[in-house]
């Protein structure tokens, strides 16, 4: 039998050596419904519409990548708060957040296993970009070095999605590229500094875009939501490792951002 106190404990364990005191999600089991569990859900974001999808394939917990809380947590249960909370609870649905630490895991982290899916193995990724203190990106060597369009059309193929190439030419090659899932544009130049020929990201600001242009750093844009599948997804397929005896399930809710 596994219970949510039994999930939370494994969850709780694998990412323990990345705990991160200072992040601003209050990372760990957000909301919990007791009981056994049977289906267990994943997915990027703690939305009505993801935990609609969650109950309707009968799941009785959700791990999400953002939760729903953020800094010193809630001031009041209303609005889209209440609603979401409400929907939860009558639905007996558990949720379980996981921000920087998932960022940051060098093996199962949205950075790690984006950076292998493009074909840089896992003994070739350097952490870096701190973040409340931890590196939520890595520095990765590719085997043999590609062209952007290939490097593209790799992302496009791990991700499922379109991606777009900012500032550089198609047909330049490359061997070593920086990565920041969701929003990391900041870490751009810090990637350079590390020997980095292209960076990768989920969004892109107007000024780290004019940034990438003045320094000469070509970057892939995958979107924020796509790029921070991988994580979310890697951890669906330890706890159905770990967990044999439970159904997980992927609940897809992409935002086009």
């Amino acid at each position: 039998m596994v219970t949510v106190e039994t999930l939370t404990t494994y969850l709780d364990s694998v990412f323990q050596a990345y705990a991160c005191p200072e992040d601003f999600s209050r990372n760990g089991l957000q909301v919990e419904c007791p009981g056994e569990i049977s289906r267990v859900a994943f997915s990027v974001d703690a939305r009505l519409e993801v935990f609609q999808k969650a109950a309707e394939e009968g799941a009785q917990f959700l791990f999400c990548h953002h939760g729903l809380f953020w800094g010193n947590g809630v001031a009041a249960i209303r609005g889209r708060m209440g609603k979401a909370i409400r929907f939860l609870v009558q639905h007996g649905l558990s949720l379980y957040g996981m921000h920087l630490p998932l960022d940051a895991h060098p093996l199962w982290g949205n950075n790690a296993q984006l950076a292998l899916a493009l074909g840089i193995p896992l003994a070739a990724q350097t952490p870096f970009g701190l973040s409340r203190g931890l590196p939520v990106g890595i520095l990765g060597d590719f085997p043999e070095a590609l062209s952007l369009e290939e490097a593209g059309c790799r992302l496009e193929k791990a991700l499922g999605s379109p991606c777009r190439l900012y500032g550089g030419e198609g047909s330049a090659r490359i061997r070593r590229l920086g990565m920041v899932t969701g929003t990391g544009g900041k870490y751009l130049e810090e990637a350079q500094r590390g020997g980095a020929e292209l960076f990768v990201t989920g969004e892109l600001g107007h000024v780290e875009g004019i940034t990438s242009l003045e320094v000469g750093m070509p970057v892939l844009v995958g979107g924020h939501y796509a790029t921070e599948t991988t994580g979310p997804k890697a951890m669906m397929a330890q706890v159905q490792k770990h967990f044999p005896q439970l159904t997980c399930l992927w609940i897809d809710a992409p935002t086009g951002l």
